[in-house]
């Protein structure tokens, strides 16, 4: 614009110097000649109007036009520019901010429904294991009343039936019973009950050995001890365990599974039965036991195994003892090192309604006969949750009486994190918390499969938080929201460069129009009337339509463009098997398409790698050009090299095939011509159409093979004159007496010899630095490539 504003400028000023110089040749008021007015009904001269500032083709028009034109167009031209700017920000935010917050929905709704799930599940699991657990204790408890037998004399038949049964509906590995004893039953129990009510053991012992589902099968006879009193560690105890408060003992009873020899080493030969060994062994297990009797309630005990943050040396020793107790009762025994906690059910003796008894009621609480103690693992409870996909939910137990531990859910999988809290940070808000014992009471409605005792929520009261991970997140979010920021924000500046490409396009051309238009309607109104000129335009506007009908009516007369175009620089390769025709004779037709097949195909392969393209095979001739379709400069270069390939697969192919086709088949070879020229190529339409070669310069290849020699490469004058243009004189070999070329008289041709074609040679294709090119190699010596 700004030039083309120069250009105006300056040839105003060209029209204002000049009509100043005629002005001032002009003579002066005082000597001008009185004006003459016109004779009645003659016209005034319109031309003397041409230089009035008020005609708006004037020179002062057209440059009040153009400016306000001009300036019009370079405020419309921001403004939309601007429009485009704030449109394309507004629109990137809002896509990014649409689809982010999109897949944060979707990652919080599938976090939040995997954790309810999880909660449920759990739910479903511990009232599946509580509810075969109160099953158990009512199938005891009725036994007792239905044989007449009174705490804490009772000895269930079938227990080690009973039992495994119960730890596969509970996911328990290991199910003991504790009566509790008064001390004045102690006497009895000792001298009376428990000698002659042994025979349980030797019934689990021979259901282990006989159950292929049991954990492990013993050995099918060994000696037990069992202790004749109530003891602890410390040998037999007078009076109960002075970390129980309730003056009472609670000694070791039936218990499954019993572990045999291969498990516990034998005392004396003897395997030691944790029959008449006291429950308060330990502090925790005295805490556990206590909470029970206080409370009556169902007890989750602490983490055995477990390590605390900064473990003590006893802490150390406790939690491998707890592995190593733990690994005895495993067919796995990586699993020993997981979590596990000890499950403390009451007995009741408590058969008079369906419903629970009420046992926070010490006053109406009926008599508790016994406790059940059950190991399990607390992954039992999270596996199989989720499908497979929902990875990376992390879960966190937590009580008052060990240290936490952390799980990962992968699906139906889990993966034992480690001990303490692992969970990130950095999805802290996005956590959920329960408490056990809140999940259990939640679930304790009809249509629970367990409406019985409750859980503690004063002792090692146990809650499970639950949180997404990075795995997580990562599975829901994506890079999307940048992607199709970026392509929006792509889309928005193309368009804008279009634009802005079109409208300076426009522009251009609107001011050459409008510079033209102003010049002809300047033009035309000073030749001609007002009149006169709308009907010019007119008739220039018709012409134009009558051309535009016409044209079309051309173009659909079917008439086509050849497909053809000529080439200056190429190189023509033509070749023939020499001997051909006489072996031919002589063998079948599979045998010789068999031979032209493999011979054409390594041709081919070569071309390929070469860069040469293949015009046509006829008969045993090949024929091929380089320099088409596109241009290569050093075409005579790659057909030499392509040549020299020829050669060297001839001689593999002749004498691979010689055992199938023939020795006769090693005589063959091949004659090769080259000529470099100016070509014309094209598809003929019609019938089998097909890309084709025409001009001297074919012909001119052709007869360099017809004169050829068998086993060299025959090049024209031109193709010599390439070769050594591309610095390749080193190649060309003068032949020595000239040849005759009808058309052409006397020609001087040359020999190509890149390399020494050996006989029995590999040939494979591979590039180099100027184009792809062949390796050979021989039993014999051979020239390397670099000799080229």
């Amino acid at each position: 614009e700004e030039r083309g504003e120069e250009i105006s400028r300056g040839r105003d000023r060209t029209m204002d110097k000049e009509a100043l110089e005629t002005f001032e040749q002009e003579p002066k008021d005082e000597e001008r000649a009185p004006e003459q007015s016109p004779a009645p009904g003659e016209a005034v001269d319109e031309t003397e109007n041409a230089l009035v500032g008020d005609d708006p083709l004037s020179k002062v028009g057209r440059e009040e036009i153009a400016k306000h034109e001009h300036k019009a167009v370079v405020c419309l031209r921001v403004v939309v520019i601007a429009v485009l700017l704030v449109s394309m920000v507004a629109v990137v935010v809002t896509v990014f901010v649409y689809m982010r917050d999109e897949e944060d929905e979707e990652f919080e709704n599938k976090f939040n429904s995997d954790a309810t799930k999880i909660y449920d599940e759990i739910k479903k699991n511990i009232d599946s294991t509580l509810g075969a657990t109160d099953a158990f204790v009512v199938n005891i408890i009725n036994y007792a009343r239905s044989n007449n037998e009174t705490w804490p004399f009772v000895a269930m038949p079938g227990f080690g039936v009973q039992a495994a049964r119960l730890l596969k509906l509970s996911n328990a590995f290991n199910l003991r019973t504790f009566p509790i004893i008064e001390p004045h039953h102690k006497k009895k129990w000792e001298t009376e009950f428990v000698p002659n009510n042994l025979g349980w053991i030797d019934e689990t012992l021979e259901l282990q050995r006989n159950d292929p589902g049991a954990p492990f099968s013993p050995a099918s006879t060994f000696e037990y001890e069992i202790l004749p009193n109530i003891s602890n560690f410390t040998g037999p105890m007078d009076r109960p365990s002075p970390l129980n408060p309730f003056d009472v003992f609670v000694p070791g009873w039936q218990n499954y599974p019993i572990l045999g020899p291969e498990n516990i080493p034998p005392s004396n030969g003897k395997y030691l039965s944790i029959v008449n060994v006291d429950v308060w062994l330990n502090a925790d297990n005295a805490a556990s036991g206590n909470a029970v009797l206080r409370e009556g309630r169902i007890v989750f005990g602490p983490t055995d195994n477990v390590l605390p943050e900064n473990a003590t040396e006893t802490e150390l020793f406790l939690h491998n003892r707890a592995i190593t107790y733990t690994q005895k009762f495993l067919t796995n025994p990586d699993d020993a090192l997981e979590p596990v906690s000890g499950m403390v059910y009451p007995m009741y003796d408590y058969l008079d309604t369906v419903s629970p008894p009420n046992v926070d009621d010490p006053t109406t609480r009926p008599p508790l006969v016994g406790v059940l103690v059950f190991s399990m693992f607390w992954f039992e409870f999270l596996r199989d949750i989720l499908p497979d996909g929902s990875d990376g939910i992390i879960v966190v137990f937590q009580n008052e009486c060990s240290p936490p531990f952390t799980y990962q859910i992968d699906g139906p999988r889990t993966k034992f994190l480690g001990s303490g809290d692992l969970h990130n940070s950095k999805f802290e808000n996005m956590g959920q918390v329960r408490a056990l014992h809140e999940l259990l009471e939640a679930s304790s409605s009809s249509s629970s499969s367990y409406n019985g005792i409750p859980v503690s929520s004063s002792f090692c009261p146990y809650t499970l938080s639950i949180y997404p991970s990075i795995t997580m997140e990562e599975d829901h979010k994506t890079n999307d929201p940048f992607l199709y920021a970026a392509l929006t924000a792509l889309v928005f500046l193309f368009c804008s460069l279009v634009f802005i490409i079109y409208d300076c396009l426009v522009a251009r051309r609107q001011r050459i129009v409008l510079n033209r238009a102003l010049a002809s309607g300047a033009i035309v109104s000073s030749l001609f009337p007002e009149k006169v000129k709308h009907q010019l335009y007119e008739e220039k506007e018709k012409e134009k339509e009558l051309a535009s009908a016409q044209k079309k009516f051309r173009s659909g007369d079917g008439e086509q463009k050849a497909i053809a175009d000529h080439f200056e620089e190429t190189t023509i390769f033509f070749a023939d098997v020499a001997g051909f025709t006489k072996w031919s004779a002589s063998r079948s037709p599979d045998q010789i398409f068999q031979f032209l097949e493999t011979l054409y195909g390594r041709f081919d392969q070569a071309a390929l790698a070469r860069g040469v393209f293949k015009i046509e095979t006829i008969g045993d001739s090949y024929v091929a050009v380089t320099g088409i379709p596109e241009a290569q400069p050093n075409h005579a270069v790659i057909m030499a090299r392509f040549a020299r390939d020829v050669l060297n697969i001839v001689t593999d192919v002749t004498h691979e095939v010689a055992d199938t086709l023939g020795e006769e088949t090693k005589t063959l070879g091949m004659r090769i011509g080259l000529h470099s020229g100016s070509t014309t190529a094209g598809v003929l339409r019609g019938d089998r159409g097909r890309f084709q070669l025409f001009g001297d310069s074919v012909n001119t290849a052709s007869r360099m093979e017809s004169t050829g020699v068998v086993g060299n490469i025959q090049a024209s004058q031109a193709t010599a004159d390439f070769l050594h243009a591309a610095g390749k004189g080193h190649w060309i070999v003068p032949r020595e007496e000239k040849i005759t070329v009808k058309g052409k008289g006397e020609m001087q041709t040359y020999f190509i010899q890149i390399n020494p074609v050996a006989p029995n040679s590999t040939t494979s294709m591979v590039t180099g630095s100027d184009g792809p090119h062949n390796s050979t190699s021989s039993d014999g010596p051979s020239a390397p490539e670099g000799a080229d």
